[in-house]
């Protein structure tokens, strides 16, 4: 790691002499701070991405835990919809059963009736 710094070091140093050359001292102090100044930008703009980044990350968990909430809801919702549906199913069997029930016993229940009413009507005529 040392090595590798030490070469870019050296790499600088030699690009600066180049300049220095061909290029005026003042001007290359203009160039520098110019690409000081655009260096910076570049570290603000990888700042910002990496906090978009983030933030799409964080989204994207936001989401996918919305999207597990919904689809445990839905299942408790059918879950409960097929409860209903039964206890209705049974509920509606169950008044089905007593309604034929019920016709199995009236015509009895009729007879026995009219016997009751003609001898309470026989007992008052005849008293």
């Amino acid at each position: 790691a040392e090595d590798a710094e030490a070469a870019r070091g050296a790499a600088e140093l030699v690009k600066r002499e180049m300049l220095a050359q061909f290029v005026p001292a003042a001007q290359y102090q203009e160039l520098a701070r110019a690409v000081e100044t655009e260096r910076a930008k570049t570290a603000t703009f990888e700042q910002q991405i990496a906090m978009l980044r983030k933030e799409l990350s964080d989204q994207n968990a936001a989401h996918q835990e919305l999207r597990l909430l919904v689809g445990s809801q839905h299942k408790q919702s059918e879950r409960a919809a097929r409860a209903l549906q039964d206890s209705t199913a049974s509920e509606l069997d169950e008044l089905r059963s007593l309604c034929a029930k019920a016709q199995e016993e009236l015509p009895q229940r009729l007879a026995e009736q009219h016997q009751r009413h003609t001898a309470e009507a026989v007992r008052v005529a005849t008293a």
